[in-house]
């Protein structure tokens, strides 16, 4: 189980931070993107949890296109101390960050594999047997997803958590959305199925 946590605003990021940390707290990191140039400019990842200093940093450069991407995890496959399965999962340029359990994944990093089965085949998630909330980071664009078996919360300000907090709104499932950070607003791109939707919700 992970939380996922995405504010402009600092302050809020740090109440979704801490409403998150039930979800996990093995390993950590935060995502500095900045909208203007439409690129990651700052990642840290860590097993130690250092994203309240790393708020104190941020609240000092004061650069206002920057948006934060935060991630707290708890593996689902084991206590495994590798720093390359810490969120985001990465290929290239793209990045993932992941909540759920994707199913019949035994010695993979399932994140990982979900980003690399996004890359070759777009359409695939209506094959995907398990549960995925997940924002995306691409070149020059962040994107938000999930099936039926897992949840993320949004509000009109393009804050993001795993936990619903001050009244936030599901992002609807089944749905692959672009976020724009000019209008503030998620715009669906795609369609895609819950595989099997009896699955459970995490």
């Amino acid at each position: 189980m992970c939380g996922i946590s995405a504010s402009f605003d600092l302050d809020v990021l740090s109440e979704l931070i801490e409403i998150n940390s039930t979800r996990g707290n093995f390993s950590f990191s935060l995502m500095a993107y900045d909208i203007s140039i439409k690129q990651i400019v700052g990642l840290h990842k860590g097993f130690h949890d250092h994203r309240r200093e790393l708020i104190s940093f941020y609240k000092h450069i004061n650069n206002h296109n920057l948006y934060y991407i935060s991630h707290s995890q708890a593996p689902t496959a084991g206590l495994i101390k590798d720093f390359n399965r810490i969120h985001p999962a990465s290929v290239n340029e793209y990045h993932l960050y992941h909540n759920g359990l994707l199913k019949n994944i035994y010695d993979k990093w399932d994140t990982l594999l979900l980003l690399n089965l996004l890359l070759d085949n777009p359409n695939i998630l209506s094959s995907i047997e398990g549960s995925f909330a997940c924002i995306l980071v691409c070149p020059y664009a962040v994107k938000v997803f999930r099936n039926k078996n897992s949840i993320i919360y949004y509000d009109d300000d393009l804050n993001f958590s795993s936990i619903n907090y001050d009244n936030m709104s599901e992002v609807l499932p089944n749905k692959m959305f672009n976020i724009n950070f000019e209008t503030r607003m998620i715009e669906e791109i795609s369609t895609f199925k819950t595989c099997d939707d009896n699955y459970i919700i995490l």
